[in-house]
């Protein structure tokens, strides 16, 4: 018994390990996608919209959608997304109308995940290395849905990680009209969502569809 025991305690530490690695299962499609396009290692910025072809920063029930990073370097892909670290901090109105801040964390394994547009960058495994380390430092920011969400989070890594040209930008906030007319009704103009510029998933994913491409960089629309 003792030695099923010592066996058993030891897979434990084992899956421990593998676990605690950032080699995760990746998303079939998308792999399948780029692997495709290209054979080189990649950096990718992946969009799930709130609105499928549009720029609103929220559907209509106040869903936000999700960008994340998918890296490639040649040996092990990567999905790497930022998230409050409550999932249900956005249930009140307050964070989602007036931008505060709460517990952050980075989930490495961010592959289930839908996506509407990717834009993918070749590059060399040394770039993947910088951007790993980047993320790492990271780790401890705050998550504020307007100022500093997973969109902020995927330029801000690319910009201070490589000098890969973004194809995503801040901008004014498209805000959804059932939202519009709900935070206008709980905070008025202090719901700073209504005149809020930034980045968000919504407009990143028309930014991407309208993006310039090279032999360097590619993109892809999950049709």
């Amino acid at each position: 018994m003792k030695k099923i025991m010592k066996k058993l305690t030891a897979l434990s530490i084992c899956l421990s390990i593998i676990f605690s690695c950032h080699i995760v299962f990746a998303d079939s499609k998308l792999d399948r996608m780029i692997d495709k396009k290209t054979s080189s290692p990649t950096v990718s910025i992946v969009v799930d919209q709130p609105v499928s072809g549009s720029s609103y920063c929220t559907d209509k029930r106040g869903k936000v959608g999700h960008t994340f990073l998918r890296l490639d370097d040649g040996k092990k892909t990567y999905y790497v997304g930022f998230y409050p670290k409550d999932s249900d901090a956005f249930d009140d109105k307050k964070v989602l109308c007036l931008d505060k801040a709460v517990k952050s964390k980075i989930r490495w394994n961010d592959d289930n995940h839908d996506w509407d547009v990717a834009y993918v960058y070749k590059v060399k495994s040394k770039t993947i290395k910088s951007v790993l380390r980047r993320i790492e430092k990271l780790d401890v920011k705050k998550y504020r849905l307007q100022s500093y969400n997973c969109t902020t989070f995927a330029a801000d890594v690319i910009k201070d990680a490589t000098d890969l040209p973004l194809p995503i930008k801040k901008t004014l906030w498209k805000v959804h009209p059932t939202i519009r007319k709900m935070a206008i009704e709980l905070y008025g103009e202090k719901a700073n969502i209504l005149n809020f510029i930034g980045y968000c998933p919504g407009a990143a994913g028309e930014q991407i569809r309208d993006a310039r491409i090279t032999t360097k960089r590619f993109k892809l629309i999950n049709d």
